[in-house]
């Protein structure tokens, strides 16, 4: 009776397990091989006891594996998104640049000697909402300092350098829109 015990437990043994998967997709469950109703050679000179032991040992390691690979696929998951992210901030620094200079293009008394500097991440400052800082959907604006070599109304060629504030704006055809450049002191 314990044998058949010790048998059943083997047959109705159903633990999910991970299949290999990318780094950006889902774990799939699909069930482990079910045990045969003979137990294998190696367990027939064991006790029910033993047999018993054995079995919760392999359910044990076949859990904590699925766990694992759990664990592991959402890791990769979540660095998948912030390197997604991170490449998106990037790419939204840049624009905001050429929305700014844009901007301080527009406001130049002569515009057509107008030399800036070449874009420079250091230049432009995100500004976020709350404390959820470094996540892309916390960027309230942008704070972006341009640099410009152009002549004054004196005909006079000066550098100059600008603050502007870059704000997202559905409505524009870059995604974002500048406020009236605001000058700072001078490099």
């Amino acid at each position: 009776m314990k044998n058949r015990a010790v048998s059943l437990i083997a047959a109705l043994v159903f633990v999910p397990h991970v299949e290999a998967q990318t780094a950006v997709s889902q774990p799939a469950l699909t069930p482990a091989p079910v045990a045969s109703a003979t137990p294998p050679p190696s367990m027939q000179n064991l006790t029910q006891e033993e047999k018993i032991a054995f079995i919760r040992e392999r359910v044990t390691a076949q859990r904590l594996a699925m766990e694992k690979a759990a664990k592991d696929a959402k890791d990769a998951q979540e660095e998948a998104t912030l390197a997604a992210n991170k490449k998106k901030m990037e790419a939204d620094m840049k624009t905001a640049y050429d929305v700014a200079k844009r901007a301080v293009y527009d406001s130049l008394k002569a515009p057509s000697t107008a030399m800036f500097q070449d874009y420079d991440p250091g230049w432009v400052k995100p500004n976020y909402n709350s404390e959820a800082a470094g996540i892309l959907e916390g960027v309230r604006d942008f704070t972006v300092t341009v640099v410009v070599d152009a002549e004054n109304g004196y005909g006079a060629e000066i550098r100059g350098a600008f603050n502007v504030r870059v704000y997202p704006d559905q409505n524009s055809s870059t995604g974002f829109s500048a406020d009236i450049p605001i000058e700072a002191n001078r490099p």
